[in-house]
């Protein structure tokens, strides 16, 4: 059977490695919620601790992201921290085009709801064309994001670039 092949191959006991890209649960934590989704954080907050302290390893993507396990009280000899990584032979630095333009802003990345969208743009709001912006990606906050954006001055929508134009959009920005 698959789990005698399972034992046979990793031991007597499984491996519960708990791989963390994101704290969704804890920002949610900073959400005026009703008390039914109060409880059901709640109750997700108590299965992310559950797992974390069941884990053999975390393996976290941030120092930040190892604190809160810390702050959790699980041990630092079961917490891993392996950063997110970049193609550093593609992603290479090239001058910034003189262009006459604003200070530039870019997010490049997921459109998501945990991405905190709607402070990015009212910051951009607040200054009031001052600055341009440029939000490169796409997810499932897409509509929500594109609805935000319409007819602010100054703010771009556009979807993620081919890999190899990747390094000029970083170029094109002054701020990312």
């Amino acid at each position: 059977s698959y789990s005698a092949l399972l034992k046979r191959t990793l031991g007597s006991r499984l491996r519960l490695v708990f791989w963390v890209q994101d704290l969704v649960l804890a920002g949610a934590n900073a959400l005026e919620l009703g008390p039914k989704a109060r409880r059901l954080l709640d109750s997700a907050e108590r299965a992310e601790r559950f797992a974390a302290a069941a884990a053999d390893l975390i393996v976290a993507c941030s120092p930040g992201f190892r604190d809160h396990f810390l702050s959790l009280g699980i041990a630092p000899s079961r917490i891993e921290v392996i950063l997110n990584w970049a193609d550093v032979e593609h992603i290479t630095a090239e001058p910034a085009p003189e262009n006459g333009l604003p200070t530039r802003f870019l997010y490049a990345g997921n459109l998501g709801y945990s991405q905190g969208f709607d402070t990015l743009v009212e910051a951009a709001r607040m200054l009031d064309g001052t600055i341009a912006l440029d939000i490169v990606g796409a997810g499932n906050a897409q509509p929500v994001v594109e609805e935000q954006v319409r007819g602010i001055e100054g703010i771009t929508l556009r979807p993620p670039v081919p890999a190899e134009d990747y390094p000029a959009l970083l170029a094109h920005s002054d701020v990312q």
